[in-house]
């Protein structure tokens, strides 16, 4: 119940960082306001399992995706697991989940793609995943 709570509190501290740049609600959002929601699902360790520090992501959290996203966002720790498609074996790592609740257009587009190559070529990284789905936000 404690962790339903605490997600409950982040996505809406989430969502009240992003007041005011959304156009107004549309139909399919009824009086909310139509946005995306995306997601970026980053592993805590270097390719040769080294860990990453906090220090190294709190550089990166402040310098590259505050910079990109200062309206508002979320960072959840997270356990995480997938398959390296090199070598086929199980990867287990620490992970960190950005959740940025943004306007459908090409500028945080590219600002989310930015983040992941930056990510990847910073903390030698394989890949991060990323997903995007529709949402309504009200604020």
């Amino acid at each position: 119940m404690k962790l339903r709570t605490a997600a409950a509190v982040v996505f809406g501290l989430t969502l009240a960082g992003c007041a005011g740049i959304f156009p107004a609600g549309s139909a399919d959002c009824g009086d909310m306001q139509s946005a995306l929601r995306s997601e970026l699902f980053f592993g805590m360790t270097h390719r040769h399992g080294a860990p990453i520090a906090e220090s190294d992501w709190d550089d990166f959290l402040a310098n590259s995706v505050t910079a990109r996203f200062p309206n508002g966002l979320s960072v959840l720790e997270a356990r995480g697991q997938w398959r390296n498609p090199n070598t086929g074996g199980l990867i287990r790592q620490p992970a960190r989940v950005l959740v940025v609740i943004h306007p459908d257009d090409a500028e945080s587009d590219a600002s989310l793609d930015a983040l992941r190559e930056d990510y990847k070529a910073r903390f030698d990284q394989i890949s991060v995943l990323r997903v995007t789905q529709t949402a309504c936000a009200a604020f």
